[in-house]
């Protein structure tokens, strides 16, 4: 790929000191996974010391409903990252703006997918998991509210794949720290403050997520001359 080709948010780790670029790399992806994690942790917390057993149990197994949604995106997304690092190193800016085209497309429909998916089936799956019946009502909630917002939980793994894709791993990790931050204030408000126990958990998720997602959606349009 000539130099006067490169679109200015490419990195290419094609390019340079080969260790420092993995370094440089991998430092914030693994933060941003981790990030991923701490997230349903900070609303077993904040529940489980304001709410009790109940408010636990139902976060806690809602959680675990919402993280196989999470791990479909994920894995769709890495493979939408793989191809467009393929293309960029090929030199096919023509691949990866196809590419980016196919992703948005396919995993939006997935989100929408993996949205009625869980609102169809959702309660059918909290009763196999045997959820204590005084957690029932507040997982029904959590989740509810959850699946409504999955096209944050897609588009921002959508938006990080691309930007990973290209090099670039420190900004989807403040995309994700924005999320965390945000839901970590918003679940002390709604849960602490207005005492609105698992339901004000998984409002304080998703506006966290939609936070992040239309923070990355803003950087994108401003980059778009880049694409």
């Amino acid at each position: 790929m000539a130099k006067t080709a490169k679109a200015s948010m490419i990195n290419d780790m094609t390019e340079g000191n080969l260790t420092r670029q993995l370094l440089s790399f991998s430092w914030p992806f693994m933060l941003s996974n981790l990030l991923q994690v701490v997230y349903n942790l900070v609303d077993m917390i904040v529940v489980g010391q304001f709410v009790g057993s109940a408010g636990l149990s139902a976060v806690s197994n809602g959680g675990e409903m919402l993280h196989l949604f999470m791990l479909l995106c994920m894995g769709f997304a890495t493979g939408g990252q793989i191809i467009i690092s393929q293309y960029i190193g090929q030199g096919s800016l023509e691949g990866v703006k196809k590419t980016i085209g196919t992703m948005f497309t396919f995993i939006t429909a997935m989100a929408v997918f993996a949205m009625l998916l869980g609102f169809t089936f959702g309660n059918s799956l909290l009763t196999l998991i045997n959820i204590p019946e005084e957690a029932m009502g507040q997982a029904i909630d959590y989740t509810r509210v959850c699946y409504s917002g999955m096209i944050f939980v897609f588009g921002y793994n959508l938006v990080s794949a691309i930007l990973r894709g290209m090099g670039d791993s420190k900004r989807p990790f403040w995309f994700i720290a924005i999320a965390a931050v945000t839901n970590l204030i918003l679940d002390l408000v709604f849960v602490a403050g207005l005492g609105m126990e698992a339901l004000g958990a998984a409002l304080a998720t998703v506006i966290g997520q939609g936070v992040s997602f239309v923070s990355s959606l803003i950087y994108l349009y401003i980059k778009r001359e880049s694409f």
